[in-house]
């Protein structure tokens, strides 16, 4: 919602096994390499892009993941929410995440 001076490069949804493993923020585009140094129990390999995603009934302590790739546009770039839009039976529905979030260009370390 409201993007300053962000891109969207990019958008997942990845299945995590371990609930208490959540990916977070992080510098770059993710890697099976990457994600599994973070969050061991990410399924890179049963990622999904949006639009098109397809996400059924998660089994025991599975949840789902929503990875997004974002690139700042200027110095620092914005958003103030994530609105997720899906279907479901027909209907469409309106997921909306209120955690803004915000990207800056600068030395990596």
């Amino acid at each position: 919602m409201h993007p300053r001076h962000l891109r969207l490069v990019a958008a997942w949804v990845l299945p995590i096994s371990d609930p208490s493993q959540r990916i977070g923020l992080g510098a770059g585009f993710p890697t099976a390499s990457r994600l599994k140094a973070h969050a061991a129990g990410a399924r890179w390999d049963l990622r999904q892009r949006i639009p098109g995603a397809v996400v059924r009934h998660t089994p025991g302590q599975q949840t789902i993941e929503l990875l997004i790739v974002a690139k700042p546009l200027a110095k620092f770039g914005t958003s103030t929410a994530v609105d997720l839009y899906y279907e479901s039976a027909g209907t469409h529905y309106l997921l909306h995440f209120p955690y803004g979030f915000s990207v800056r260009v600068g030395r990596t370390c």
